[in-house]
């Protein structure tokens, strides 16, 4: 395992993080974006309560029972955080998927509209791409 693909990773970590907790809170206004449901399907689960017991619309759109499961360890936290470790982490798996055999220029995926477009709504496109 190289040492500069886990730094650039954990940085990628971090950065995109902090960068979505702040969009959360200062663009958006919408705590934990689209990763809220799955936080709070966990929560419910660990309550043991139904997690498709909410009204849908178009901020509630219930996702498939496995996501609630991923949500879980999340929704220990406030939504805007919860939210934004899973868009780090996802998206330090990325960086770190990203650079295997020393591919730096793939890199260049952060810098792309989509990819700021996950960010700032809290997506789970970094973890699927990963």
């Amino acid at each position: 395992m190289s040492s500069k693909r886990l730094l650039l990773a954990l940085a990628a970590c971090g950065i995109s993080a902090y960068l979505s907790w702040s969009a959360q809170v200062n663009i958006t206004h919408i705590r934990g974006g689209d990763f809220f449901w799955a936080m709070t399907a966990g929560s419910d689960l660990l309550a043991g309560r139904d997690p498709y017991r909410y009204a849908t619309g178009p901020l509630s759109i219930p996702y498939p029972l496995p996501t609630a499961f991923v949500g879980v360890p999340f929704s220990l936290f406030p939504p805007e955080i919860g939210a934004a470790l899973f868009f780090g982490i996802s998206s330090g798996l990325l960086a770190y998927c990203l650079t295997k055999g020393e591919r730096y220029e793939r890199l260049q995926i952060f810098t792309a509209m989509p990819f700021w477009f996950a960010l700032i709504w809290t997506q789970w496109s970094p973890l699927i791409i990963a």
